[in-house]
């Protein structure tokens, strides 16, 4: 492949989008199979995975995120009222998500200590930014989840993780209540962990 993507994802010359479909084609051409699952069990789990990382949980943590930047971008007064406003159908957003995480701390295990199953994978990858936009917002409860918070923080510890914040741009997306819980974290725009 000489690192082209194939044409069929490319809606420019070299412009590859849809970031699973990004996954999928450095796990293919770049990941030596590392993230490959081992067995079916597990390939069904990642498959599984994927979809509520990318199409369940993204979209609840995007819509509350979205709901409370609006009104941070406003100017003052209409902020304080669309705030307001907003707050309920936030808070509708972020209750949604537990269900999400109930999910994911059930799935966890000494086993299965990774959403691909007994080793980390695309799944892990798809969950990553998601979870990482719901800590920094306040969304997620770390001590309800032990082991989704466990998880997190395994993928926070990655050495290509670590790699990927030196040569990433930070976004941090903090709000008073992830300040006030006392915690921090930056998702920087990074190829997925990739060792580069």
């Amino acid at each position: 492949m000489d690192g082209e993507p194939p044409v069929t994802l490319q809606i420019k010359p070299n412009v590859l989008t849809e970031s699973r479909l990004v996954i999928h084609f450095i796990s293919d051409n770049y990941s030596n199979r590392e993230w490959i699952p081992e067995t079916d069990s597990d390939k069904h789990r990642d498959i599984f995975f994927q979809e509520l990382a990318k199409f369940t949980l993204l979209k609840k943590v995007d819509f509350a995120l979205f709901l409370e930047v609006v009104a941070m971008m406003l100017p003052f007064g209409f902020r304080q009222l669309v705030g307001l406003l907003a707050r309920p159908v936030v808070g509708h957003f972020v209750s949604d998500q537990r269900g999400v995480y109930q999910l994911m701390e059930e799935a966890l295990s000494e086993e299965l200590p990774w959403f691909a199953g007994k080793k980390i994978g695309i799944a892990d990858f798809c969950f990553s930014f998601p979870m990482d936009m719901a800590a920094q917002r306040g969304y997620f409860e770390a001590e309800k989840y032990p082991k989704v918070a466990e998880w997190h923080q395994r993928i926070h510890y990655r050495p290509a993780y670590k790699r990927a914040l030196e040569k990433g741009v930070p976004m941090i997306l903090l709000s008073s209540r992830s300040k006030r819980m006392g915690f921090t974290c930056e998702w920087v725009l990074r190829a997925f962990y990739v060792s580069i």
